[in-house]
Protein backbone atom coordinates (compact mmCIF):
# COMPACT_ATOMS: atom_id res chain seq x y z
CA UNK A 1 0.00 0.00 0.00
CA UNK A 2 3.08 2.01 0.38
CA UNK A 3 4.53 1.85 -2.91
CA UNK A 4 4.64 5.48 -4.94
CA UNK A 5 2.76 5.00 -7.82
CA UNK A 6 5.57 7.47 -9.81
CA UNK A 7 2.92 6.81 -12.95
CA UNK A 8 0.19 8.84 -11.24
CA UNK A 9 1.26 10.89 -9.65
CA UNK A 10 3.81 12.47 -12.76
CA UNK A 11 -0.06 12.69 -14.72
CA UNK A 12 -1.24 14.54 -12.21
CA UNK A 13 1.73 16.56 -12.11
CA UNK A 14 1.40 16.90 -15.78
CA UNK A 15 -2.18 17.71 -15.21
CA UNK A 16 -1.69 20.52 -13.04
CA UNK A 17 0.79 22.31 -14.60
CA UNK A 18 -1.89 22.47 -17.66
CA UNK A 19 -4.28 23.70 -15.22
CA UNK A 20 -2.72 27.23 -15.52
CA UNK A 21 -1.19 26.83 -11.66
CA UNK A 22 0.69 29.92 -10.58
CA UNK A 23 4.21 29.49 -12.16
CA UNK A 24 6.58 26.87 -9.72
CA UNK A 25 3.88 26.05 -7.53
CA UNK A 26 0.60 23.42 -7.39
CA UNK A 27 -2.70 24.23 -7.55
CA UNK A 28 -4.15 22.19 -4.62
CA UNK A 29 -8.04 22.22 -5.86
CA UNK A 30 -6.50 19.99 -8.24
CA UNK A 31 -4.07 18.00 -6.25
CA UNK A 32 -5.51 14.58 -4.39
CA UNK A 33 -3.86 13.78 -1.00
CA UNK A 34 -5.33 10.75 0.37
CA UNK A 35 -3.20 9.03 2.84
CA UNK A 36 -4.81 6.55 5.22
CA UNK A 37 -5.79 7.78 8.44
CA UNK A 38 -5.71 4.58 10.91
CA UNK A 39 -6.77 4.93 14.28
CA UNK A 40 -4.52 3.33 17.10
CA UNK A 41 -1.17 3.24 16.28
CA UNK A 42 0.59 0.17 15.72
CA UNK A 43 3.92 -0.12 13.74
CA UNK A 44 5.37 2.74 13.04
CA UNK A 45 7.75 3.13 10.42
CA UNK A 46 9.28 6.89 11.50
CA UNK A 47 12.16 7.38 13.27
CA UNK A 48 10.16 11.04 14.30
CA UNK A 49 7.01 9.69 14.99
CA UNK A 50 7.69 6.65 17.22
CA UNK A 51 9.69 9.34 19.20
CA UNK A 52 7.40 11.57 19.74
CA UNK A 53 4.94 8.33 20.07
CA UNK A 54 7.25 6.91 22.82
CA UNK A 55 7.18 10.52 25.08
CA UNK A 56 3.36 11.07 24.44
CA UNK A 57 2.80 7.45 25.69
CA UNK A 58 4.90 7.64 28.46
CA UNK A 59 3.64 11.69 29.56
CA UNK A 60 0.15 9.75 29.22
CA UNK A 61 0.83 6.88 31.73
CA UNK A 62 -2.76 5.80 32.56
CA UNK A 63 -4.74 8.74 31.35
CA UNK A 64 -6.48 9.12 28.17
CA UNK A 65 -4.03 11.50 27.30
CA UNK A 66 -1.11 12.99 28.74
CA UNK A 67 -1.56 16.68 30.34
CA UNK A 68 -0.28 19.82 28.19
CA UNK A 69 1.72 20.86 31.59
CA UNK A 70 4.03 17.74 30.92
CA UNK A 71 4.99 18.26 27.64
CA UNK A 72 8.55 19.64 27.51
CA UNK A 73 9.93 20.16 24.35
CA UNK A 74 13.63 20.38 24.82
CA UNK A 75 13.03 16.10 25.22
CA UNK A 76 12.38 16.45 21.70
CA UNK A 77 14.99 18.60 20.42
CA UNK A 78 16.29 15.79 18.04
CA UNK A 79 13.24 15.31 16.12
CA UNK A 80 12.06 19.44 16.50
CA UNK A 81 12.73 19.79 12.97
CA UNK A 82 9.87 17.57 11.66
CA UNK A 83 7.47 18.67 14.35
CA UNK A 84 4.33 21.10 14.52
CA UNK A 85 2.82 21.86 17.75
CA UNK A 86 -0.97 23.33 17.31
CA UNK A 87 -2.87 25.45 19.54
CA UNK A 88 -6.63 23.87 19.48
CA UNK A 89 -9.60 26.44 19.35
CA UNK A 90 -12.54 25.03 21.77
CA UNK A 91 -15.03 24.76 18.46
CA UNK A 92 -12.65 21.92 17.62
CA UNK A 93 -12.72 23.20 14.13
CA UNK A 94 -9.44 22.41 12.19
CA UNK A 95 -9.51 25.57 9.82
CA UNK A 96 -9.07 27.26 13.57
CA UNK A 97 -5.81 25.22 14.69
CA UNK A 98 -3.47 27.76 15.80
CA UNK A 99 0.97 26.62 14.54
CA UNK A 100 2.63 26.85 17.87
CA UNK A 101 5.15 26.03 16.22
CA UNK A 102 6.73 24.50 12.96
CA UNK A 103 9.99 23.17 13.03
CA UNK A 104 12.82 24.36 10.20
CA UNK A 105 12.98 20.95 7.96
CA UNK A 106 9.09 21.63 7.55
CA UNK A 107 9.92 25.10 7.03
CA UNK A 108 12.12 23.95 3.91
CA UNK A 109 9.83 21.51 2.82
CA UNK A 110 7.33 24.16 2.48
CA UNK A 111 10.01 27.16 0.83
CA UNK A 112 8.34 27.49 -2.55
CA UNK A 113 4.85 28.57 -1.01
CA UNK A 114 4.07 32.07 -0.10
CA UNK A 115 3.99 31.39 3.54
CA UNK A 116 6.46 28.91 4.15
CA UNK A 117 6.51 29.09 7.97
CA UNK A 118 3.29 28.73 9.39
CA UNK A 119 3.69 29.48 13.06
CA UNK A 120 2.16 32.08 14.57
CA UNK A 121 -0.55 31.21 11.59
CA UNK A 122 -4.30 28.81 11.37
CA UNK A 123 -4.14 26.29 9.19
CA UNK A 124 -6.98 27.73 7.25
CA UNK A 125 -4.10 30.42 6.65
CA UNK A 126 -1.89 28.27 5.04
CA UNK A 127 -1.32 27.67 1.13
CA UNK A 128 -0.75 24.43 0.30
CA UNK A 129 0.28 22.27 -3.09
CA UNK A 130 -2.52 19.60 -1.80
CA UNK A 131 -5.87 19.53 -1.15
CA UNK A 132 -6.15 19.65 2.83
CA UNK A 133 -9.24 17.16 3.48
CA UNK A 134 -7.26 14.13 5.00
CA UNK A 135 -5.70 16.47 7.47
CA UNK A 136 -8.68 18.29 8.16
CA UNK A 137 -10.14 14.70 8.70
CA UNK A 138 -7.44 13.46 10.64
CA UNK A 139 -6.98 16.12 12.76
CA UNK A 140 -11.21 16.68 14.14
CA UNK A 141 -10.61 12.67 14.77
CA UNK A 142 -7.78 13.25 16.84
CA UNK A 143 -9.16 16.38 19.08
CA UNK A 144 -12.87 14.76 19.42
CA UNK A 145 -11.13 11.78 20.21
CA UNK A 146 -8.42 12.65 22.15
CA UNK A 147 -6.94 9.38 20.75
CA UNK A 148 -3.57 9.29 18.08
CA UNK A 149 -4.29 9.48 14.67
CA UNK A 150 -1.83 8.17 12.06
CA UNK A 151 -1.37 9.10 8.61
CA UNK A 152 0.31 6.90 5.77
CA UNK A 153 0.93 7.11 2.19
CA UNK A 154 2.20 9.24 -1.02
CA UNK A 155 2.48 12.92 -0.96
CA UNK A 156 3.19 15.86 -3.28
CA UNK A 157 5.07 18.89 -2.48
CA UNK A 158 5.86 21.56 -4.73
CA UNK A 159 9.61 19.70 -4.67
CA UNK A 160 9.14 16.48 -3.45
CA UNK A 161 6.92 13.27 -4.01
CA UNK A 162 7.09 9.95 -2.02
CA UNK A 163 5.50 8.22 0.92
CA UNK A 164 5.35 9.97 4.98
CA UNK A 165 4.14 8.83 8.01
CA UNK A 166 2.39 11.49 10.19
CA UNK A 167 1.54 11.06 13.60
CA UNK A 168 -1.34 13.21 15.49
CA UNK A 169 -1.19 13.34 19.39
CA UNK A 170 -3.62 15.52 21.61
CA UNK A 171 -2.66 17.20 24.88
CA UNK A 172 -4.86 18.04 27.73
CA UNK A 173 -6.16 20.86 29.40
CA UNK A 174 -8.55 20.61 32.27
CA UNK A 175 -9.52 17.28 30.73
CA UNK A 176 -10.28 18.78 27.23
CA UNK A 177 -7.54 18.50 23.89
CA UNK A 178 -6.03 21.74 24.01
CA UNK A 179 -2.83 21.14 21.90
CA UNK A 180 -1.83 18.61 19.05
CA UNK A 181 1.63 17.86 18.49
CA UNK A 182 2.41 16.20 14.98
CA UNK A 183 5.96 14.43 13.58
CA UNK A 184 5.93 13.95 10.38
CA UNK A 185 8.38 11.31 8.50
CA UNK A 186 9.38 11.45 4.57
CA UNK A 187 11.01 7.92 3.51
CA UNK A 188 13.93 7.61 1.01
CA UNK A 189 14.29 8.14 -1.74
CA UNK A 190 12.68 11.44 -1.50
CA UNK A 191 11.81 12.06 -5.47
CA UNK A 192 12.03 15.49 -7.50
CA UNK A 193 8.64 16.43 -8.57
CA UNK A 194 9.44 16.74 -12.01
CA UNK A 195 10.25 19.99 -14.20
Amino acid sequence: MLAADSGLVLAIFECVQRSGAKEGMLDASKLPYQPEIISGVDKLRGEAASALYAYWLDKKADQLAPDWSDFDFMILFRIAPVMVVLDVDPSFDAGKLFYRFMGTKIVEYRRHRDIPDLTGRTFAEADRSYNTATMNEAYTKCMTTATPVLMRGQYQTDVYYGEHERIVLPWLVDGTVAHLSVALDRFPPLRKTPD
